[in-house]
């Protein structure tokens, strides 16, 4: 028998209508109860003779303020329960909520998840009673509709949550949110990727901006960086090199200074740089003088488990010390950039891409037994001229919604990639 749920728009009825063959069918009792996202409702069962078998009419109303949307939903049965959904919740950051236009291509694969999925901000969440005002998507007008939802099921957050928001959603639906927290910092990152001896020789010799850590990495190296730990996107980075007679600094937006002396250099950057930043040696990667390195992206699926999602090369523009979007020149999808800048064939190319996976999937096992709960993240790396893999950051807040800025190879890659993270929410939602 194959089963419908049908809205019943009357107020204040607060029952399951269905005909006498679906309920024998489905062996239900005189009452049950609906579970809509994290809110559950007692229903009367009734018998209503005019119902096809496998139609189910439910309150379109569940509460005051909580209606059911007319949406495509899931449902099952476990034990005296119907279950309908599924119920996902998305946090965008800010201006994405305010221009939603910009998140449609994350939904271009809703007929596949179907179920209610809507965006809110923190401040629209109820802790006390288990409400979020937000935007549902309606696949119909693709267009988003404002209104009052029950805690979600499962959650994606594409921002940073404050901990009486996780607190919240821990506490009414486990660990069903991610990616939490947010923001991975280069620091925390190489000391957590330190502890595993099959990531730790991957890392480039890292140390804190503390003591004579900078004249020793100077003199150890032809080539450092000097990175803020709690910045993304470029910001504060600057990059030492060793020059004719004297050092070369260049600053994220590609101003350079020229120092003749060791101790004038080290004098001024004391300056510029507080203990937090972190003094890094190059991993030299360079074609006509401009930096080559690699993002690439990793997902969980509806198995729950990561997958391999996508490899961009990324080539920075002439004299950059950084390839984020004002800076770089070109932008290659998958083993073609691997072939052309590593000068591999195809098959080492393939090799090259399941070599990258192990070792990403390693270092985001060690980032989850550490308590990061992670769904959709990208990895930045360098590949050196010797073909070894060396790992810079963890970035969960990669710019995915800037689609428009990217170029066309990369437009091909991103709308694939940003649908995914709702496959794995509706798995966590207890639907497949």
């Amino acid at each position: 028998m194959n089963y419908s749920i049908i809205l019943n728009d009357q107020n204040g009825e607060a029952s399951l209508y269905l005909n006498h063959k679906t309920k024998t069918k489905l062996k239900i009792n005189d009452y049950i109860v609906i579970k809509f996202g994290v809110l559950e409702k007692n229903l009367k069962v009734s018998v209503d003779k005019s119902l096809r078998n496998g139609e189910l009419r439910i309150p379109k109303k569940l509460t005051d303020a909580i209606s059911i949307p007319d949406l495509p939903f899931e449902f099952y049965f476990k034990e005296n329960k119907l279950v309908l959904g599924p119920v996902i919740g998305f946090i965008p950051q800010s201006f994405l909520y305010q221009d939603t236009d910009l998140l449609l291509p994350r939904f271009s694969n809703y007929e596949e998840i179907k179920g209610l999925i809507f965006i809110f901000e923190q401040e629209n969440i109820n802790g006390n009673n288990l409400t979020i005002k937000g935007k549902y998507y309606n696949p119909k007008s693709k267009t988003f509709e404002e209104g009052v939802f029950p805690f979600p099921m499962a959650v994606y957050s594409r921002i940073y949550m404050k901990k009486k928001i996780v607190k919240y959603f821990k506490d009414a639906i486990g660990n069903n949110l991610f990616n939490v927290p947010y923001y991975i910092g280069k620091r925390t990152f190489h000391k957590i990727m330190k502890t595993s001896p099959k990531i730790s020789h991957h890392l480039p010799v890292t140390k804190l901006n503390k003591g004579n850590n900078l004249r020793e990495m100077l003199n150890d190296y032809s080539s450092i960086y000097l990175k803020p730990s709690n910045l993304s996107r470029g910001r504060g980075i600057y990059h030492l090199k060793s020059s004719k007679g004297g050092y070369i600094l260049t600053d994220n937006l590609s101003n350079t200074t020229f120092y003749q002396e060791k101790d004038e250099l080290i004098a001024e950057m004391s300056k510029r740089l507080d203990e937090n930043y972190l003094i890094q040696q190059e991993i030299m990667m360079y074609q006509d003088h401009k930096k080559i390195d690699f993002r690439v992206f990793f997902q969980k699926d509806s198995s729950q488990e990561w997958q391999f999602s996508g490899l961009e090369t990324r080539v920075a523009k002439k004299g950059s010390i950084i390839s984020n979007w004002n800076n770089r020149e070109d932008n290659i999808v998958g083993e073609k950039g691997l072939r052309k800048y590593l000068d591999l064939n195809a098959d080492e190319a393939n090799s090259m891409i399941e070599e990258i996976t192990i070792l990403c999937i390693e270092a985001l096992k060690i980032m989850e037994r550490k308590g990061y709960l992670i769904g959709d993240t990208a990895i930045d790396i360098v590949i050196d001229k010797e073909k070894k893999i060396w790992f810079l950051e963890v970035q969960l807040n990669y710019g995915a919604e800037y689609v428009k800025k990217r170029g066309k190879e990369e437009d091909t890659l991103l709308p694939s990639i940003i649908t995914i993270p709702f496959e794995y929410a509706k798995s966590l939602s207890g639907f497949k």
